[in-house]
């Protein structure tokens, strides 16, 4: 579930009335089966999950929506993955008109259904009744709240129930009535103001969301924030998914703390995410990425204090994947052998390195076998390696592999440093080797370099 809209919601504790704030509360969400929606389907989704038989949305001066359980479980499971803006099906809907001269009209306790275009049209009487007026309707939630023992009621915008003279005393009076029923209903009010202060609820209602400080419960009044660490993650699957971007999903995991952080910072929805400013528009999720978005934001993350990308741009133990897959896309129609390289090379590089790191390249000439590994020594250089590089051509008999070992004690030339290990240690051990042509060195050498390419020691 998402948590910034229900994590602080608990509905054991009785409390019957909870407020619902801020100016994200008509920002998308993003659900973990990848679907996106609105704080309706949200709410709906966790109300029923939470044993609750019908729910009424309630849209100023245009409608009343009424869900029931059956009707949203089969409503919730329609919505495909590429479904933005699905309305929930199977909704009972009234139209209101509020200017309309409701004395003499019955409660309604049957709403209307308005059909779908491919429906009939309901006949003449069914059709003056499909709109009403907000008594009527007040009338309707009223028998809801006293018949059911699961009910919620979701006012969707405080804002123009005031405007509008929604929430007069005959309102007030039957919230009264509701906060006090034994049952399990909830009320919920919900206000684009990003402040309590400037919601501005009758004290009637106020009265039961408030302690006796005068201030605000923490668990009756959510502000709606940002995306949290999850919710962005989602995002970026799902332009895996239809835009198929690459992740370096390591950079991913060690950055999202630090997006959370800025995203509930600066209140950024899941809108300001997908924007091209942020995640929209990019086509791969790497350092280069964060270093993008940290110019844009330069600011919001000076003032939180968050060195996490900078650790990230410079720390020595993270490969960056995506751009060493993208470094080496010059080496044509090796694709599958460079993901395998690159993904044993980053398992390899996070562990301890205790022996070396060894890869036999095999094929015809100008299958790109040296190129590939000149290429990777080039990239794997911001990381500190150095390359050396050895045609085996030069060793084809056995005395030969002095020239990379040195000679034995006692021999000319054993008093120089070999060759090899001489590369070892200038580059600190952080060395690239090319053995190239290996199979035209002396059968011997070779079994010499298959010890060192093993155990990463000769005897």
């Amino acid at each position: 579930m998402i948590k910034r809209v229900t994590g602080k919601l608990n509905l054991n504790l009785g409390h019957k009335s909870f407020v619902l704030h801020g100016n994200l509360v008509n920002d998308k969400f993003i659900h973990e089966d990848l679907t996106i929606t609105n704080i309706e389907n949200v709410l709906q989704r966790f109300l029923f999950e939470n044993g609750f038989d019908e729910i009424a949305f309630y849209h100023t001066q245009e409608r009343l929506d009424i869900v029931t359980q059956s009707q949203g479980s089969a409503a919730t499971t329609s919505v495909g993955v590429q479904s933005e803006n699905s309305p929930l099906q199977g909704r009972r809907r009234m139209s209101l008109r509020t200017k309309v001269d409701s004395s003499g009209r019955p409660p309604l306790d049957n709403p209307i259904v308005i059909p779908n275009e491919n429906q009939q049209t309901p006949n003449i009487a069914a059709r003056d009744f499909s709109k009403v007026s907000w008594a009527n309707a007040l009338d309707h939630l009223n028998s809801m709240m006293k018949n059911s023992l699961k009910t919620a009621i979701i006012f969707r915008d405080v804002h123009n129930m005031i405007l509008n003279g929604d929430l007069n005393p005959k309102f007030t009076s039957l919230f009264n009535l509701w906060m006090k029923l034994p049952n399990g209903n909830v009320v919920f009010f919900v206000s684009t103001t990003n402040q309590i202060k400037d919601v501005r609820l009758p004290p009637e209602i106020m009265n039961h969301i408030i302690d006796e400080r005068k201030q605000p419960l923490s668990e009756l009044v959510i502000k709606i924030g940002g995306c949290d660490r999850e919710e962005i993650k989602r995002l970026i699957k799902r332009k895996i998914l239809f835009d198929n971007i690459s992740v370096d999903n390591r950079i991913l995991e060690n950055a999202l703390d630090a997006l959370e952080r800025l995203s509930i910072a600066q209140d950024l929805g899941f809108s300001h995410w997908a924007s091209s400013e942020l995640l929209g528009s990019i086509k791969s999720f790497n350092k280069e990425t964060l270093k993008l978005m940290k110019s844009k934001r330069k600011e919001a993350f000076k003032a939180l204090g968050d060195k996490t990308i900078e650790k990230l741009d410079s720390d020595p133990n993270i490969l960056d994947t995506t751009e060493l897959k993208n470094e080496l896309k010059v080496v044509r129609d090796q694709d599958d052998n460079i993901n395998a390289i690159v993904s044993t090379l980053d398992d390899w590089y996070l562990g301890k390195k205790e022996k070396p790191l060894t890869f036999l390249l095999c094929g015809t000439s100008g299958t790109g076998k040296t190129f590939t590994v000149e290429r990777l020594a080039d990239c794997m250089n911001s990381y500190g390696y150095t390359f050396f590089y050895k045609s085996m051509t030069e060793f084809k008999s056995e005395a030969d592999i002095n020239k990379l070992i040195g000679s034995p004690t006692g021999y000319v030339g054993s008093e120089t440093e070999p060759e090899l290990f001489a590369k070892i240690r200038e580059s600190g051990g952080k060395l690239i080797i090319c053995f190239d042509e290996i199979d035209k060195a002396h059968e011997k050498i070779l079994e010499s370099l298959m010890q060192l390419f093993e155990k990463g020691v000769l005897s």
